[in-house]
């Protein structure tokens, strides 16, 4: 399935969205060289907010995660809105998979969002282990 739509009048221009990831339909935007860096600025903020979840959450102990409950959280970023979202899975009796996932919209593309990750694994003698670029393949 395709959806055409007019991205802006005075350019003409076209953009085709299909059943592609977030990630591709967002660096066809950026490689039309219309992603204004307003939104660049605001994204950048926003990676730096899920990064800071995902850094006090390292500090927890692995009962005190295996014991939080999933949680999500809306607000806006420079007026985008934005959500964030802790995912917490016990893999096997002492390993945890932690995922800290965040959506902000894209403002002129209002089915487009960009995606900001972080996460790791916590063991139970409070090893932790950063989560592969393929574990994040789920989450995106």
């Amino acid at each position: 399935m395709r959806v055409y739509f007019p991205l802006c009048e005075p350019v003409n221009l076209l953009v085709v969205v299909s059943l592609i990831s977030t990630r591709d339909a967002l660096r066809g935007v950026k490689a039309l060289g219309i992603m204004p860096k307003a939104f660049q600025k605001s994204y950048a903020l926003f990676r730096d907010m899920v990064s800071e979840h995902g850094a006090r959450l390292r500090k927890l102990t692995y009962e005190q995660l295996k014991h939080l409950d999933e949680a999500t959280e809306s607000f806006k970023v420079a007026s985008r809105p934005a959500r964030i979202s802790i995912i917490v899975l016990q893999l096997a009796d002492d390993k945890l998979q932690i995922v800290v996932q965040g959506f902000i919209k894209v403002r002129f593309v209002p089915m487009v969002s960009q995606v900001a990750l972080d996460g790791f694994y916590k063991y139970r003698d409070e090893r932790i282990e950063p989560l592969s670029r393929e574990d994040f393949y789920a989450f995106d």
